[in-house]
């Protein structure tokens, strides 16, 4: 079934995509042996499949992979929070498209998982956010199991208000497309969801629009 996901709205352009906050440093998470642990949340602006229209709702993930994605090598397990206003279509239709089934670029990514994906299921929540204009700072989070906290990183030698933004990224994890990476860190990861439960500050955290198209 054809599948549309959009969120590339430049005055949105915060979660209104990719928001990913991990303990495992920077996109060596993509790509290494030791096990990563990490929250991502990403908010349809367009998007329907089939004739199940899937605007303005996001989703959160928790969860854990090791290996390397991109040689197809890796293992992952998660957890699955969808806004709490969503029909009972829409929960049906939002995890076949995240977890590949309606192929497209995360059917694509599935496939990356050779050893395996594990689901702890699936939940409506109330899901809140915050996102800065100028992408200085973005968060998200679900009333006692999620409070993750990020802001863009910036120096010395930083315009005001001008954050590192990446194009052509080598390893997006929304794909290939003009997406605009913002780079930043978590001030506060804090997770009690779907049997994980950690808490860490001063990790990796990005922000990527994605473009989705399927199957």
């Amino acid at each position: 079934m054809f599948f549309l996901l959009r969120q590339l709205v430049p005055q949105q352009r915060l979660f209104e995509s990719d928001a990913a906050i991990a303990n495992s440093g920077d996109d060596r998470s993509l790509a290494s042996d030791h096990p990563a642990l990490g929250v991502r949340r990403r908010q349809i602006v367009e998007g329907h499949y089939g004739d199940v229209k899937l605007d303005n709702l996001s989703f959160v993930r928790v969860g854990r992979w090791e290996g390397d994605l991109w040689a197809r090598k890796a293992t992952g397990i998660a957890g699955l929070y969808i806004d709490d206003h969503a029909d009972d279509r829409q929960m049906e239709a939002l995890p076949a498209i995240i977890g590949g089934r309606a192929g497209g670029f995360p059917g694509w990514v599935n496939e990356c998982f050779a050893g395996g994906r594990q689901s702890r299921g699936i939940e409506r929540a109330n899901i809140t956010y915050e996102i800065a204009p100028d992408l200085g700072q973005w968060g998200v989070g679900i009333v006692g199991k999620i409070k993750a906290w990020a802001t863009a990183i910036s120096g010395p030698t930083s315009p005001p208000g001008k954050y590192p933004q990446l194009i052509n990224a080598p390893g997006s994890e929304t794909g290939p497309g003009p997406q605009l990476v913002t780079c930043g860190k978590s001030t506060i990861l804090s997770v009690d969801a779907h049997g994980f439960k950690f808490e860490y500050t001063l990790n990796s955290a990005k922000h990527i629009p994605f473009d989705w198209v399927g199957p």
